[in-house]
């Protein structure tokens, strides 16, 4: 993994302030991160949008060619994109999706906390999350609580606090997710449908040792 990591933002043209406050969360959470932007639609490349391209699965392979750690992409419909997020993952890159709306609706995407993205969600409170079998970690930071976009401020979040796990502990961000961060988030390594895992807490992540290393999470490590 590069250290300072990359990550790149995919959003779509004409939300480019969207995607500023994206990158915005991200930068709070890991400042040394390079966070570049690829809008799909036509444009010409400037500041931190690096790339215009004609869909999501040309901006994961700018992705894979540019050597980014991380994709961060806030937008509903992860499932429709299952094989674009399928071969980030096996490049090695790290998905942060938003998990599906601003209400308490049981999503169903298609994956499960097992799959290629993580899926975000931001609390159990009215206009902040959507929950369900697919939640794997929220982060609900207060000054975005109330914000109808509470989902997409904390995708960016959550998947910074996952590398910044990995660079800090000199491991993988497969490991950092699977083996750190759930178990001493929020939940304690406990799952429920509203919350997922919990918020991650980078500081117990990063002190957390596990004693059993020959430990084997489904072959994904």
């Amino acid at each position: 993994m590069n250290n300072p990591p990359k990550i790149l933002v995919i959003g779509n043209v004409g939300s480019e302030s969207h995607e500023n406050s994206v990158r915005n969360y991200a930068l709070e959470q890991l400042p040394t991160a390079q966070v570049d932007i690829a809008e799909i639609g036509a444009g010409t490349p400037s500041g931190h949008i690096v790339t215009y391209q004609a869909s999501v699965a040309e901006c994961v392979s700018y992705a894979i060619a540019n050597g980014y750690d991380a994709i961060v992409r806030s937008y509903t419909g992860v499932w429709s994109y299952k094989l674009e997020w399928d071969a980030a993952w096996a490049a090695g890159i790290l998905i942060g999706h938003a998990h599906g709306s601003n209400s308490h609706v049981n999503t169903n995407s298609g994956y499960d906390i097992w799959g290629s993205p993580i899926l975000c969600g931001a609390g159990n409170g009215s206009n902040q999350c959507s929950f369900g079998n697919d939640l794997e970690f929220y982060d609900s930071p207060k000054e975005i609580q109330t914000s109808p976009f509470a989902e997409s401020w904390a995708t960016p979040i959550v998947a910074a606090k996952i590398l910044q796990i990995a660079i800090s502990k000199n491991i993988t961000t497969r490991q950092a997710r699977y083996l750190y961060a759930r178990a001493t988030a929020g939940g304690n390594g406990s799952w429920t449908q509203n919350d997922g895992f919990g918020v991650i807490d980078v500081a117990a992540a990063i002190a957390y040792q596990i004693i059993h290393r020959e430990r084997v999470v489904r072959g994904v490590l």
